[in-house]
């Protein structure tokens, strides 16, 4: 078992809890990774671990309509790869009006000259640069969306349908993404006409066009797959949000982007690690694209994975691999499964608490179960308390936290189920 201090442990008076939680009375996501095929001695399927890395995917930047860079830059994504097609950041105008004894400050978000500000800011200050801000991010997203461009983290899945009429399985492709966090916004241009702030903003996002080729290092040929193969889907989970769109906005300030101090808009993000984890677990994937393979012709470059007008935009209409049943495929035994818990406070959300032991309630292998604790303050930086091989975790020590977050994982077998986690 690995226990770890948590930072900036707190010193004054925390409370210990003794609580059952039952999963179906919270909230928390599922992620199911299908097993590997296997022959009839459960040996792998060469043939089909050859096919299950056919395909590799990619995202590339595209400018966006309306929302086209004014000013040329060298966009390079989270993951250091340049997108020379967009030719500069999109931007976007935040614009919206200004009381007269909000003046002074709003001046001062510019210069940091503050002895002019006599008042503190007004709600109608606070309010619309919060409602300016969502919605010029809002239209950039949505017009992203209506493109079919991607600017949020996914998962994506693909599977063969045989010209016999039978399906593969769902191969998991990952998580595709140019950024993990929602963007940065350095403001290029500002000036106050009368009682109205016009702001101009990069949008530190890239909208991409998700792209595909045959794996060159994959040992089956294009030839091979048509001789069986009638046609390829490929399937995504929705994309994670990167902020909460009904959060305040603080307003403008300086920070450091790119080694360079700028100006920018404010905003509560997501973390990366909030975010990834979210995508890691999504499960509900949707049917985006048919590749009939008759109709491909070169497959050693990337190509434009074919995508309907509006399909992104109407997510949850798109079909799930399993819709002709209209119910949820059945989990196969041998899949390894993923939950992870809401934040918990347990019934005390202001209160420090200890916790001295955790337990997981249910059936499965308690000698291949994985159980993780975290803790946090706030819901925005999470600390790992322990990691432990069982289902059993106890000895927990120092571990003082508002909040607290639970992973389990485990290999599913026939009738396995969490019913409840315990805490003491």
């Amino acid at each position: 078992m690995m226990l770890l201090s948590p930072c900036n442990v707190l010193t004054w008076e925390f409370m210990r809890i003794k609580k059952r939680i039952e999963l179906e009375k919270i909230k928390f996501t599922r992620s199911v990774l299908l097993p590997e095929n296997n022959d009839e001695n459960g040996e792998k399927d060469p043939a089909e671990e050859n096919k299950s890395n056919a395909f590799e995917f990619t995202l590339e930047g595209e400018t966006l309509d309306n929302h086209g860079p004014q000013t040329a830059a060298v966009v390079t994504d989270e993951t250091g790869r340049k997108h020379p097609a967009m030719g500069g950041w999109p931007e976007t105008e935040i614009t919206f009006s200004v009381t007269e004894e909000d003046l002074p400050r709003v001046n001062a978000w510019f210069t940091d000259d503050y002895h002019n500000v006599s008042v503190p800011e007004s709600a109608t200050l606070q309010k619309n640069r919060a409602s300016a801000l969502h919605n010029a991010l809002k239209s950039y997203f949505t017009t992203a969306t209506a493109s079919n461009l991607f600017t949020s983290p996914f998962r994506l899945g693909w599977r063969f349908v045989y010209r016999d009429g039978s399906t593969g399985n769902l191969n998991d492709a990952g998580i595709l993404y140019t950024f993990s966090t929602a963007p940065q916004l350095p403001i290029s241009s500002a000036s106050i006409s009368g009682k109205n702030l016009y702001t101009r903003a990069q949008v530190r996002n890239v909208p991409s066009r998700l792209k595909l080729r045959l794996n060159p290092d994959s040992e089956i040929t294009l030839d091979q797959i048509k001789e069986t193969v009638e046609k390829i889907e490929i399937y995504i989970t929705e994309q994670t949000p990167l902020y909460d769109s009904n959060a305040e906005v603080a307003g403008i300030r300086t920070i450091t982007i790119d080694g360079t101090p700028k100006r920018c808009w404010y905003y509560t993000r997501y973390d990366s690690v909030t975010v990834l984890n979210t995508t890691r677990t999504a499960s509900d994937f949707r049917l985006i694209s048919t590749i009939f393979t008759d109709e491909i012709g070169n497959f050693s470059e990337f190509s434009n994975v074919p995508i309907a007008i509006g399909a992104l935009s109407g997510f949850s209409k798109l079909p799930k691999p399993d819709s002709t049943s209209g119910t949820e495929p059945a989990i196969p035994a041998g899949s390894i499964i993923t939950i992870i818990t809401e934040p918990l406070h347990l019934d005390q959300p202001d209160a420090d608490k200890s916790l001295r032991s955790v337990a997981v309630r249910g059936v499965f292998p308690r000698d291949k179960i994985r159980t993780r604790i975290f803790g946090s303050q706030h819901r925005e930086e999470w600390h790992l308390i322990a990691d432990v091989s069982g289902p059993f975790v106890s000895g927990i020590h120092g571990a003082r936290f508002r909040w607290f977050r639970i992973e389990i994982e485990y290999p599913q077998r026939d009738g396995d189920f969490v019913d409840a986690i315990s805490f003491g």
